[in-house]
């Protein structure tokens, strides 16, 4: 009875030792978006890079950047000025690396004053690096626009404000789905003879 008594209790230290390490690593990742989102709007692409851990990487559908400050002027120069994050889960790993996942949403206008914007989920790995918590692995995945999710054909979406930036990075893999050509089934099946011709046989 003693034992069982004090295996629940061992049980419930390590619960809530495991709950506050959790809110302590999330504490820590909301901060480290507040100053990434802060950065952003103040289009300081080197604020951002500041936040990686040395070699760190941040990984879209076009693939992986370690250039980070370089990626940012770019989205900065098609017109991306403003960017919300959000952190909904956060959990340590030992005790110098932790995981997270939230979402994002980025706007602004292009060249021409139209708005502009693209939103999603990321994920990240953290590693302690002098002391503080930094970011060695940012993956960000855009959600799909409400016409894909419905079935249209990619090629009905109107391309994105610019070339550049992020457009270039998230907008990339839809324009080019509308280079495929679809093979219609009635061009496949082969053709019969015309009346009074004869067959050919190989």
């Amino acid at each position: 009875m003693l034992r069982t008594c004090f295996s629940c209790l061992f049980l419930m230290v390590f619960s809530l030792s495991a709950m506050a390490a959790d809110g302590d690593s999330k504490q820590k990742v909301e901060g480290i978006a507040s100053e990434y989102a802060a950065s952003f709007n103040k289009q300081d692409g080197a604020g951002i890079a500041a936040l990686f851990a040395t070699g760190g990487i941040h990984v879209n559908p076009a693939g992986p950047r370690s250039d980070i400050a370089e990626f940012y002027q770019g989205a900065f120069k098609a017109g991306f000025d403003h960017e919300e994050i959000t952190v909904d889960q956060a959990w340590p790993i030992g005790s110098d690396m932790a995981l997270a996942i939230g979402g994002y949403r980025i706007s602004g206008k292009n060249q021409s004053g139209a708005p502009i914007e693209t939103g999603g989920i990321w994920t990240a790995t953290y590693v302690t690096e002098g002391g503080k918590l930094k970011i060695r692995l940012l993956s960000a995945m855009p959600k799909p626009r409400a016409s894909e999710v419905g079935g249209a054909s990619p090629c009905s979406i109107p391309p994105r404000a610019s070339a550049r930036g992020f457009d270039d990075v998230y907008g990339r893999i839809s324009r080019q789905r509308c280079t495929l050509r679809t093979i219609k089934p009635s061009r496949c099946r082969r053709r019969s003879p015309a009346p009074g011709s004869r067959s050919v046989r190989r």
